[in-house]
């Protein structure tokens, strides 16, 4: 979307960055600031990758949606401690935009050729074996596939709460990568959960109860990774780099953000597992339609 808004002449276009800009000095809108963009965003010429990050940023005021594991452990924790989940549980403040240098840009840069690599080699084996025809599900196997999937992922923040909580320390389970290992995403989060924000052995019991009683919807985040990748599954689709960019950015914007722009594909999988209804959220993609359905949004909401 950014990119539209600065390169598209457009007449849709144009006519959003107009409503949008008067939005935010009005107040009445925000455009976060995000990691997905960055590495995005890096990936053109280092001249339009500063001036599309300088243009978000501008649009931003400082607030950026903080990056997933980080958000998901603010979660669990404000679960624990019955706190609610607050503008700072999903978003964090900066000062400055983050590709201000070559050396930013070349940083950003080489972080997302690494990640492509590493989602490519993870994925490679699933996809072939997605490549052959299984045949189509029905209504209720579709929905029991799904489910699996996110009982599997709370499984394993549950599990490790509870070892946590009853032993002091948690197996951790490294992924292994032809150069290297990388930490088990739920691992991540459990550290997060004891470093940053000091949770007790006892309050680590609590959380794996309360996983287990109300399942994974209590974590908004991770409810919507596992269910999106659990339709991918059952439709045999194959996985690819930008699935798992927007997957990061759905995952921590729907429960966040009142409007949330995506591809097309995504637009259509939120719809299906009704996930958009789940978060009061309007979900848009870059089709003309929906286009200008948000900008007849956007100028009732400044009226």
């Amino acid at each position: 979307m950014i990119s539209n808004l600065i390169d598209s002449n457009e007449e849709i276009w144009t006519a959003l960055k107009r409503l949008l800009i008067r939005g935010i000095n009005s107040g009445k809108v925000i455009i976060p600031y995000s990691f997905e963009h960055l590495i995005e965003t890096s990936q053109r010429s280092i001249e339009k990758a500063k001036a599309h990050d300088k243009f978000l940023f501008d649009l931003s005021q400082g607030i950026k949606i903080s990056g997933e594991p980080l958000v998901t452990s603010r979660i669990i924790r404000n679960r624990i401690r019955k706190r609610r989940d607050s503008l700072t549980t999903y978003s964090e403040t900066v000062t400055l935009e983050q590709m201000q240098t070559d050396a930013d840009y070349k940083f950003y840069k080489k972080l997302k050729n690494e990640y492509d690599d590493k989602v490519e080699e993870a994925t490679r084996m699933l996809n072939i074996f997605r490549n052959t025809d299984l045949g189509r599900f029905d209504s209720s196997q579709q929905n029991e596939s799904i489910q699996a999937i996110i009982n599997r992922d709370a499984n394993h923040l549950s599990d490790r709460l509870k070892s946590f909580g009853s032993k002091g320390f948690f197996q951790r389970r490294n992924v292994k990568f032809s150069d290297g290992e990388i930490p088990f995403w739920a691992d991540v989060i459990i550290d997060s959960l004891i470093s940053r924000h000091k949770i007790t052995r006892k309050e680590a019991l609590r959380g794996s109860e309360l996983i287990k009683n109300n399942g994974l919807k209590i974590i908004p985040t991770v409810y919507i990774r596992s269910s999106i990748e659990g339709l991918m599954a059952v439709k045999q689709q194959k996985e690819t780099v930008n699935d798992h960019v927007d997957i990061t950015r759905l995952s921590t914007s729907l429960p966040f953000a009142d409007i949330v722009f995506t591809d097309r594909a995504k637009q259509h999988d939120v719809l299906l597992l009704g996930l958009d209804k789940e978060y009061n959220t309007k979900i848009y993609s870059g089709a003309k339609d929906n286009l200008n359905e948000f900008r007849e949004k956007v100028t009732e909401l400044l009226e």
